[in-house]
């Protein structure tokens, strides 16, 4: 019985969560992250062939990513020498 154990509550959390999930996914900000990874990793030129903001714009969300996965050091240690390595093979 789902509302016996507070199951209820649990289930209602999990709609919300989804349905903003799916919200987001069907935003600009979403769309356009995505055309950026796609540019970076399926194309011949990948980063090198952005745009200075979309480089700002594709750096700072990985910084982000990676400070909220792991912290400062994995994006310096990790993310950041790839970055640059992409950038000087193009």
């Amino acid at each position: 019985m789902p509302c016996k154990n507070g199951y209820r509550k649990s289930i209602e959390v999990s709609k919300k969560f989804y349905e903003e999930e799916r919200r987001y996914r069907e935003s600009p900000e979403w769309k356009y992250w995505q055309w950026l990874v796609d540019q970076v990793n399926k194309t011949e030129m990948g980063f090198s062939e952005l745009s200075y903001k979309s480089k700002l714009y594709f750096s700072i969300n990985l910084l982000l990513g990676e400070v909220f996965n792991g912290g400062f050091d994995q994006y310096f240690l990790i993310v950041l020498p790839t970055i640059c390595l992409m950038q000087s093979m193009a």
